[in-house]
């Protein structure tokens, strides 16, 4: 069942940059659901099943896959970033060739280098920064959204699976990107990375604009 239900929705999305959702869902239900119909029918009330149960549930997987992605809306560019590279690279192209600032201020350097948790993790790094964004209020999810749906007018900026997580897309390397989350009290945020070793400092810098980008949504930069 597993087989007939999973494989082909994770190795699409893995692989197909038009594979979507409805595409996924219908090929869980049509493959897990006709292994589980014919199994019980071949086991238990005599059927005559000419093939293996886990070869039709598949095919059918596989088919239902493909038919129903390319009949319905294509996936969002922000939901591919994470999976493909070349549409990360275009997603940075972009918002760089509309003239989005990518120089930190000195005051937003000068901090991160003051008050950045530096914590070595093998071959990457874990960039982590706690910081009270002054004049936002987080207090609810309504004022949440409200501010990052400002951030996102960026350019630069993307959720890729929802607002609890927004990303700064500097590199095709999902990691070593700057994330932004919720949840230090009312007015706080969470920013962090993950880079290569050799990458750190210019993380430190990505962390940096992205703390002007805060304020500049804020409008108090």
């Amino acid at each position: 069942m597993a087989t007939c239900g999973y494989v082909v929705p994770i190795v699409g999305a893995l692989y197909w940059r038009r594979g979507n959702t409805p595409g996924a869902l219908t090929a869980l239900i049509l493959g897990g659901g006709s292994y589980i119909v014919l199994y019980i029918g071949a086991n238990y009330a005599g059927w005559n099943v000419p093939l293996d149960p886990v070869v039709i549930g598949l095919c059918l997987s596989i088919v239902s896959y493909i038919v129903v992605s390319l009949l319905t809306p294509a996936p969002k560019t922000t939901q591919l970033l994470g999976f493909f590279e070349q549409d990360a690279a275009k997603y940075i192209s972009d918002w760089k060739a509309s003239g989005v600032i990518d120089q930190a201020s000195a005051e937003s350097m000068n901090f991160v280098n003051t008050n950045i948790n530096v914590m070595p993790e093998g071959e990457r790094t874990l960039l982590q920064l706690k910081y009270n964004v002054e004049g936002a209020d987080f207090s609810t999810i309504e004022s949440w959204e409200n501010y990052i749906n400002k951030l996102l007018k960026n350019g630069s900026w993307a959720w890729l699976s929802g607002y609890d997580v927004l990303y700064k897309i500097n590199l095709v390397d999902m990691l070593g990107n700057v994330r932004l989350a919720r949840g230090i009290g009312d007015v706080g945020v969470m920013i962090y990375c993950e880079p290569l070793n050799e990458e750190v400092e210019a993380a430190k810098k990505n962390i940096a604009v992205a703390i002007d980008d805060l304020h500049v949504a804020l409008g108090t930069a």
